[in-house]
């Protein structure tokens, strides 16, 4: 293969960043989480103020409700989460977050900070700007949004 190719040198960096946050969210929680569970609680904390339902994670994160459904149980089992029903209908549990998750998220937003700013290194805003258009537009050439 080609480094040249840009699905190989995007699988390849897709790869080293998950990595490494996945050494942060363990190291984050004492190894509680794994680093799909991290930043499916990162995006539940993004998102907070608006209801979060299981099928809102499957979406966001490309995965099957089998998966999505292991995963916030974990979450649950861990403390890190609650599914609250919602009084409109039975079939639905919205997802809050619990003060563990609150702490979680705040030591881990300040390790992606550091992070983002390590990627960035040897970039202007520009040419970071341009990146992120250029991988939304790859996105959006495979039929998806970003």
């Amino acid at each position: 293969m080609d480094k040249r190719e840009i699905g190989y040198a995007v699988k390849t960096l897709a790869r080293m960043i998950d990595k490494k946050i996945d050494s942060y969210v363990a190291e984050l929680s004492d190894g509680e989480l794994s680093g799909m569970k991290g930043w499916i609680l990162n995006y539940i904390c993004m998102h907070e103020g608006a209801p979060i339902f299981q099928r809102d994670i499957e979406a966001a994160f490309y995965i099957k409700r089998p998966t999505a459904t292991e995963f916030l149980k974990n979450l649950e089992e861990s403390g890190y989460i609650c599914r609250v029903p919602v009084p409109y209908d039975a079939r639905l549990k919205k997802i809050e977050l619990t003060e563990k998750a609150h702490v979680f998220n705040k030591r881990l937003k300040k390790q992606i900070e550091i992070f983002e700013k390590k990627l960035r290194e040897g970039f202007d805003e520009k040419e970071s700007a341009q990146f992120v258009d250029y991988v939304a537009r790859f996105i959006e050439n495979l039929g998806e949004k970003f």
